[in-house]
């Protein structure tokens, strides 16, 4: 449940400092996994009835029933992870889960656009980003200004309307992506739509038909949308490049390009996401806090993205997995570098190290994790083992 009296969390993430804070090394936030382990803290903090307050902390059983925490090393991506305990799925509320879901659909997407633009020698196939917004104001409540542009999304693609639209433009499918961000005119929520064709369609008349229709979409939704700013329309190649570099790894998000990595990106160009917002939050920003708990309120159960019917089969895609399954992926081969009993992992937790842990574990050396953990008091006698598993 989002909500309750959150002054007391806020009070004390910016008055109390963990003990990993007070140790050489412990605390740099320069890398990303260690920053996007101190959002969800402070996300934890404003929502601490909410699964992102348990992810990556709450242990699960094993497959043979005991309990505990590994710390496994995946070679192909020379990457680290944690086994065996809960994560929160919610590609919205939690920094650590928005980066493993978005990377993966950013892989999925790549995949899908190069298989559609190179199926056959000489065929020229087409790929527009559409950008679709409305006007609003600082004093304009998210809930109101987020409600009308989801009466205004449904209109431009459902019923008879969208139909024979779609049938005088040759669309042949549409991924359709939500994002958000608060700036001087307030709250920002916008869709970025990508519209697939067999053909290079002429770029203007379509331009200025997607006008059209979205002004008259937004109009019966009970707003405004201007002829220029409403509605965006892209069409170059590097444009398209660009929307699917925006799914790649820091510290490209910041250039903040047009797409699905929203939610995971910490960047202030045009209005601060609602990473940016946690950040600032984390810095001691409590009205940054109490605006990402608006968006928290507003956005929990919403799709951030959306292929349409039978596009995927026709990019050559397997089916589409939810935002749950992405979460939940595991690489197939990974090396066990450590295995904590639970007194161990609630030492890890106690100095907030999670984040500094994983980063020393992307070295893929067992040695190296030895000696972090000895650091925080952990010693092999006492809370973990090392070997290799699959």
């Amino acid at each position: 449940m989002v909500g309750g009296d959150t002054s007391i969390y806020m009070e004390k993430r910016f008055q109390s400092k963990s003990v990993a804070e007070s140790q050489d090394g412990l605390a740099s936030t320069s890398s990303a996994t260690i920053r996007r382990f101190a959002l969800q803290s402070a996300a934890r903090d404003l929502v601490p009835r909410e699964g992102v307050a348990r992810c990556m902390r709450a242990g699960h059983p094993r497959e043979d029933g005991s309990w505990g925490v590994d710390v496994l090393y995946a070679p192909m991506k020379a990457a680290a992870h944690f086994g065996g305990v809960q994560c929160c799925r919610s590609v919205w509320l939690c920094p650590v889960c928005a980066a493993k879901i978005s990377e993966r659909r950013r892989v999925d997407l790549a995949q899908g656009l190069d298989s559609w633009l190179t199926f056959a020698t000489g065929e020229r196939r087409r790929v527009l980003l559409v950008t679709f917004t409305l006007q609003h104001e600082r004093s304009d409540d998210l809930s109101v200004v987020f409600g009308a542009l989801k009466r205004a999304r449904k209109l431009l693609v459902g019923g008879r309307a969208a139909q024979q639209f779609g049938a005088e433009h040759s669309i042949v499918g549409m991924v359709r992506a939500l994002e958000l961000t608060h700036g001087q005119n307030g709250w920002h929520p916008h869709l970025h739509v990508l519209y697939f064709f067999n053909w290079d369609v002429p770029i203007l008349p379509f331009e200025q038909a997607i006008k059209a229709r979205w002004s008259d979409c937004v109009s019966a939704a009970g707003r405004y949308a201007s002829w220029e700013h409403g509605c965006d329309v892209r069409f170059s190649d590097s444009d398209i490049s660009n929307y699917v570099a925006k799914w790649g790894k820091d510290p490209a998000w910041t250039t903040a390009h047009e797409m699905t990595k929203g939610v995971a990106k910490v960047a202030r160009r045009k209005g601060r996401t609602p990473m940016q917002l946690l950040s600032d939050f984390l810095e001691g920003d409590a009205a940054a806090g109490r605006l990402w708990l608006q968006y928290a309120v507003n956005l929990k159960g919403e799709r951030q993205l959306r292929w349409s019917n039978g596009l995927r089969d026709r990019c050559g895609l397997t089916a589409d997995k939810t935002d749950d399954e992405l979460a939940l992926e595991q690489d197939e081969v990974a090396i066990i570098l450590a295995s904590l009993t639970t007194g161990a992992w609630r030492v890890v937790l106690a100095n907030d190290a999670r984040g500094q842990l994983l980063e020393c574990a992307a070295s893929g050396d067992p040695a190296q994790v030895e000696t972090f953990l000895a650091r925080l008091g952990i010693g092999a006698a006492s809370g973990f083992g090392t070997g290799w598993g699959m």
